[in-house]
């Protein structure tokens, strides 16, 4: 089986492939022998996708297993360079450093990628509505236009393309885009449905906090801001926000917002848990400690230092 490079490509756009639609400028040589190896080479690219083993494609055994093997490799790291600035791609992609994982068959638009199961995939249709875009172009300054444009895109760059920093700076900026486009895709009531569902997998991982018993959390920002902070996780038993444990995590807070796991409890209130936050009760050979802080005769001072309630010794002299 080949090895996975950062996300695995759609099924259909391999299939786009095998049907010669992207090929030619991939395989064009005047060597014959080159172009029916990489031809075969896609055969073997797409059976590894497929899970198949590629040891029973007939067609291998007409030249060396380990030429066509080659050639296969590297083809598809050149297919996967193209995949990933398609829109699909560019939505698995949006988190950088990430472990190699597929989309599951028969689900568009899950990603498993880790980090990547916080987002859903935003409809073409709510991207190309105007109205749902309105004020984005003051949030990304630089290159709007163009990274909107990749983003609906179904054309793949070339090899010029990947070797040039102007459009690797569109490509970040398309990368902040589809993530503000996001933060509000998930406030409408698709999209609130959408992460929904996902909240009731368990999708976004689990409180922290032993008390909260695997409490299931929801991802949120802390600022609408770009580049301001990274995402975090909220708990809605102990009200609490925690870094997540996901590991490489980068996402960009503002591409959750502030708002969206509230708005998700007042739409659907019966995801609200129904058991109240548990508080610690620190005991000493089963006896609560008097006097410790946060109960009803904790100690307190004012800014100066000096007491504000009665002390422990003089409760108990009172109530002796």
């Amino acid at each position: 089986m080949l090895r996975q490079p950062v996300c695995k490509v759609a099924p259909n756009y391999l299939e786009a492939l095998e049907q010669n639609l992207l090929v030619h400028s991939l395989t064009s040589s005047s060597d014959g022998r080159h172009i029916l190896i990489c031809r075969l080479a896609l055969a073997v690219a797409a059976a590894a996708l497929r899970t198949l083993f590629i040891y029973d494609l007939p067609c291998v055994n007409v030249f060396s297993f380990l030429e066509v093997y080659q050639a296969a490799m590297d083809l598809y790291g050149l297919i996967h360079a193209r995949f990933i600035l398609s829109p699909r791609g560019l939505a698995m992609t949006l988190c950088t450093d990430q472990r190699a994982a597929a989309m599951e068959a028969g689900s568009p638009g899950f990603i498993e990628l880790e980090g990547h199961e916080f987002f859903v995939e935003v409809d073409v249709e709510y991207i190309r509505d105007s109205f749902n875009l309105y004020g984005l172009k003051e949030r990304v300054p630089h290159h709007y236009n163009e990274a909107l444009n990749m983003i609906l895109s179904s054309e793949s760059p070339d090899s010029e393309d990947l070797n040039d920093q102007s459009f690797l700076e569109v490509y970040q900026a398309a990368m902040d885009l589809y993530g503000l486009i996001h933060a509000r895709f998930i406030l409408s009531p698709r999209g609130l449905a959408m992460m929904r569902e996902k909240f009731l997998l368990g999708a976004f991982g689990m409180c922290q906090r032993i008390l909260c018993d695997r409490q299931v959390v929801l991802p949120i920002g802390l600022s609408e801001e770009l580049s301001t902070s990274r995402v975090k996780i909220f708990c809605p038993r102990c009200q609490e926000v925690y870094v997540p444990r996901q590991k490489h995590l980068d996402i960009d807070g503002a591409y959750f917002g502030i708002s969206f796991a509230n708005i998700l409890f007042k739409t659907y209130p019966d995801l609200y848990p129904k058991d109240g936050p548990l508080t610690y009760q620190p005991l000493i050979f089963g006896f609560k400690i008097f006097g410790q802080r946060g109960s009803a005769h904790e100690e307190q001072f004012d800014n100066s230092g000096h007491r504000t309630n009665k002390s422990a010794a003089e409760v108990l002299t009172e109530i002796k």
